[in-house]
């Protein structure tokens, strides 16, 4: 070998083993990606400028920390184009096998064939085989393959090695009867690799939506724009917000009239405007540069006033969500978009489109509950607030203590399960003291004569509370710390409760003893707390099905006759429950009730079934001649003397809903 061939030897050797030259994968996409005209409305190279959002994210695939990226967003984002120019680049710059799973096989075939014609544009046509070699089964960009998965076919998601696995359309993927979750099949084939990323990309849809689950379960970040005025970063969102410090700020404005009415469609696309939180007025104009400057903040954290990120995230960076609204588009104005959502109102099909589509949320399809105004129309009463009608034969009350203040329902039962609201009160703290609020109960509820319009067929005048049933979730310490100063005839007339979504085999309750506090650790006093667990789901079910009854049925469900305006709270309250299926931890489909409106509580619909289960606890869920039974162990007064009972059902089978079916001897 002669001197020259030497050299180019050595020459060639060295240029071997000589690194590649660093290049971020935003400068690579910026310099090769190109976009034909048959799959994108903005044909050309594609441009970080027209979606600076997506930078925050390709920057995000190249942190070691990240294994997994979740896309929640609207539709016509453009994330799909993302998870393409990414893959390019990956495959290019770091070559390893991959995945590009879609929910069903028509799916597939569009994507891979947006996919050869996006590479063929980008100039690597030469590295890509005929189109008469492409199959369904992978896609070969020469440097790299990617493997072909389909959601509803678990085969394809089985059975390979990939170092990246894509996952796009997420909300519509369904799994198979007999067969595993199939995000998680598809997350299995990184298993292999030290180093790996995952991502997964989809517009949300209803409650069982999986690409919300997994936004959920990462650091849940969104883009937060500096004003145009003040500098002030706040996410851009349709509505203002209801509560905190910038309640009624934030949102966009100007499509309400002086009476809270919304303006027309029209009216909204010509006078709609984005309100700041600090109450500065953006125009569409400025909404453009507002974006460029968008710096994505994870879930706890904050943009301080140096345009830092301060605060601690709520996770940390290995599963990295991001979430986006229509408003972040180039073509989308804040008239457009409210426009759209006054154009849907009142249809839930074409509103769901627009929470999914166009807000970037997923849509709650909950339960029909009555409007409050309507259920005081149909259920109201004869009996005035404080009266017991003459039917009655006991009386139960149900306590949901808040900050402060009780809230209180009394309710008059009789025959077959027949009730009447007697009373609904807040009860205050009467002085300093920190159980204030609870020992006001000890007068106003426990040692009140409450008066019947006639003596009842025990021949009573007057009746006292029978069974109390106090809620000890939001503060036990101090309802046990009460209970325990009660004189002993009182104490055996209060409960302590505590509502559960559901108890095992569908009891109506269950007894325990709690020694300590699952919140501070503290030990409760005198042995422990006495607590009722109550099936919080059977008994607002058998509330909601009472109100159906006709108001001439005896079961039905009884207000009292309370002007409407002394009673809207109460009523409001009642009404801002509604059931909404969704699966539970373990994939099964479970009925919660959940609040309608965030901002108002449920106080008076958690102490009307807390009423409910004291008056069963009494009956032993028996409501058959209960005036017999009655009489024996309850006194003129009221007030129970009997021991307790074990009321709770046999364990081994579900106690039935009250069907509340005629039948002789009486309502059951």
């Amino acid at each position: 070998m002669n001197r020259d061939s030497e050299a180019r030897f050595r020459a060639l050797i060295a240029d071997g083993w000589t690194p590649a030259p660093l290049i971020a994968l935003t400068q690579w996409i910026a310099e090769h990606v190109v976009l034909p005209q048959s799959v994108s409305a903005t044909p050309g190279r594609y441009d970080l400028e027209a979606y600076p959002y997506w930078r925050g994210v390709i920057e995000q695939a190249e942190n070691p920390e990240t294994e997994k990226i979740v896309i929640l967003a609207s539709t016509q984002l453009g994330k799909t184009t993302l998870a393409i120019a990414l893959m390019l680049a990956l495959s290019y710059l770091s070559p390893a096998p991959g995945m590009f799973a879609t929910p069903d096989r028509d799916s597939g075939r569009e994507l891979r064939e947006k996919i050869y014609a996006i590479a063929e544009a980008s100039g690597f046509a030469d590295d890509l085989p005929p189109p008469r070699l492409r199959n369904d089964r992978w896609i070969d960009l020469s440097a790299a393959r990617w493997h072909s998965g389909i959601a509803f076919n678990t085969q394809t998601l089985s059975g390979k090695s990939c170092q990246r696995v894509f996952k796009t359309e997420l909300s519509r993927w369904r799994r198979r009867k007999n067969f595993g979750d199939p995000k998680l099949i598809a997350d299995e084939r990184v298993k292999a690799f030290f180093r790996s990323l995952i991502l997964e990309e989809g517009t949300p849809s209803d409650e069982s939506c999986s690409i919300s689950a997994s936004y959920d379960a990462s650091d849940r970040r969104r883009l937060h724009v500096p004003c145009p005025a003040c500098n002030h970063f706040q996410d851009l969102r349709p509505f203002p917000l209801k509560r905190g410090p910038y309640a009624g700020f934030g949102g966009i404005a100007g499509v309400k009239t002086r009476d809270g009415n919304w303006v027309s469609p029209d009216e909204a696309l010509e006078k709609a405007f984005y309100r700041c939180e600090r109450g500065c007025h953006i125009d569409n104009g400025q909404k453009e540069a507002m974006i460029r400057d968008g710096i994505w903040v994870p879930k706890g954290q904050h943009i301080g006033r140096g345009g830092k990120l301060e605060g601690v995230p709520l996770r940390g960076p290995r599963v990295a969500g991001f979430r986006l609204n229509a408003m972040y588009a180039q073509t989308v104005s804040f008239g457009r978009m409210i426009a759209t959502f006054i154009e849907r109102r009142g249809k839930q099909a074409s509103l769901q489109t627009w929470w999914n589509d166009w807000a970037g949320q997923r849509y709650t399809k909950r339960g029909q509950t009555p409007k409050w105004r309507q259920l005081w129309a149909r259920l109201r009463g004869e009996n005035l607030p404080g009266t017991v009608p003459s039917w009655a034969l006991f009386l139960t009350a149900g306590v949901d203590p808040g900050k402060g203040y009780c809230r209180v329902t009394i309710r008059a039962w009789g025959e077959g399960g027949r009730s009447q609201l007697v009373a609904w009160d807040t009860t205050h703290a009467n002085d300093d003291r920190r159980l204030g609020h609870l020992k006001a109960l000890q007068p106003q509820i426990l040692e009140r004569d409450w008066q019947l319009a006639e003596p009842n067929e025990l021949g009573a005048a007057s009746l006292r509370v029978a069974l109390v049933a106090v809620d000890v979730g939001h503060m036990p310490h101090r309802v046990h710390e009460w209970v325990r100063s009660l004189p002993a005839e009182l104490r055996k007339r209060v409960r302590q409760v505590a509502g559960k979504t559901d108890l095992p085999d569908g009891a109506p309750w269950r007894k325990r003893l709690v020694k300590f506090s699952v919140r501070t650790g503290k030990r409760y006093a005198g042995g422990g707390q006495r607590r009722y667990e109550i099936n919080r789901a059977l008994y607002t079910g058998e509330m909601h099905d009472r109100w159906r009854l006709p108001a001439d049925d005896p079961a039905a469900w009884r207000l009292n006759n309370a002007d409407l305006g002394q009673a809207e709270l109460y009523l409001q309250e009642l009404t801002n429950e509604a059931p909404v299926r969704r699966a539970d931890a373990r994939g099964r489909m479970r009925t919660y009730w959940e609040k309608i409106k965030k901002h108002l509580g449920n106080h008076s619909s958690d102490a009307e079934c807390y009423d409910m289960a004291a008056a069963d606890m009494l009956v032993n869920r028996n409501w058959l001649r209960v005036a017999a039974r009655v009489k024996h162990w309850v006194g003129v007064s009221g007030t129970a003397e009997r021991k307790e009972t074990k009321a709770s059902p046999p364990a081994k089978r579900p106690a039935p809903r009250q069907e509340f079916l005629h039948r002789e001897g009486g309502w059951v």
